[in-house]
């Protein structure tokens, strides 16, 4: 399959446990880093809001 422009957003990743034992601790971390990365995320779009204000606001 060749290269294309159209880029579509993800909605959906999904990670299957079907034959791992994960402990509760791994468990636990495992949510943690689910919770870094959607802040990573928000901290990014916010950052470029403020870019885009900035830009606005000079004449």
């Amino acid at each position: 399959m060749g290269r294309t422009n159209v880029r579509t957003p993800i909605e959906t990743i999904a990670a299957h446990h079907d034959g791992e034992d994960w402990t509760e601790e791994e468990l636990e971390k495992i949510g943690a880093f689910k919770e870094f990365v959607k802040m990573r995320r928000q901290q990014k779009k916010d950052s470029r809001v403020g870019l885009i204000f900035e830009k606005k606001a000079k004449f």
